[in-house]
């Protein structure tokens, strides 16, 4: 999995979990590392990030070993540096592909009497001393061209940014109106609760009524059956 597809993962179970997690003072603790299982999952991804990050910094270091490793492997003497300079490279190139500094290959210049040294007048000459302002030229070109891509990726940031607040916003709104419909509910199940206990006094009130008329009929009838005749 790519650094980038991690890093987004990571982002939306924290978009998705973590920004509405009901422990907030808790994402300092251990407890999403160890309880969470989104946590755990975050962990896992991070872990594997660092991995792969540690993983590509040794390849680089490793790449850019083997460069130095072949610029110093090429010889440093006055015939190679004249037959670079019959390819018009600049003195700065050819300190690169010896593996030096151009401080460095001044000094070797200077030792091999080829101090202020330079191609005859005519075309190459002119393209020497043109190789600076095409390199100059070139840098700008690639420098104005990270600085618009790098206004592009902050504007997708912020739009990105104004989404997650939209987001956010709507989860609110939700959480409000559960809250919201679970008081409503909570009301209406007080209300019937009371309407119950009032039909239920009213029942038990009209049942008393009959037991106490059952009673006085139930006398009456006795007190006949004792009065009547036999």
């Amino acid at each position: 999995m790519a650094r980038v597809e991690i890093v987004k993962r990571i982002n939306d179970l924290e978009d998705q979990h973590c920004e509405t997690c009901d422990r907030p003072k808790r994402k300092l603790s251990n407890y999403c590392a160890t309880q969470c299982e989104v946590g755990k999952k975050i962990k896992v991804l991070g872990d594997h990030l660092l991995e792969k990050t540690n993983s590509e910094r040794k390849k680089k270091a490793e790449r850019v070993k083997k460069v130095s490793q072949a610029a110093v492997n090429v010889e440093v003497s006055k015939e190679k540096y004249l037959s670079l300079k019959e390819l018009e490279l600049s003195d700065y190139k050819i300190a690169s592909k010896f593996g030096i500094t151009p401080a460095k290959l001044s000094s070797y210049k200077k030792g091999w009497g080829l101090e202020g040294f330079s191609l005859k007048k005519g075309k190459k000459q002119e393209a020497l001393s043109q190789e600076p302002n095409s390199s100059f030229q070139e840098l700008k070109s690639k420098l104005s061209q990270i600085m618009d891509e790098n206004e592009s990726l902050k504007q997708e940031v912020e739009t990105l940014r104004s989404k997650k607040v939209e987001l956010l916003d709507q989860i609110s709104s939700l959480r409000s109106d559960k809250e919201s419909n679970t008081q409503k509910v909570a009301n209406v199940k007080q209300q019937l609760a009371e309407e119950y206990e009032e039909e239920m006094a009213k029942v038990e009130g009209e049942l008393q009524k009959y037991k106490e008329l059952y009673k006085t009929l139930a006398a009456a009838f006795a007190a006949h059956l004792v009065h009547e005749p036999q």
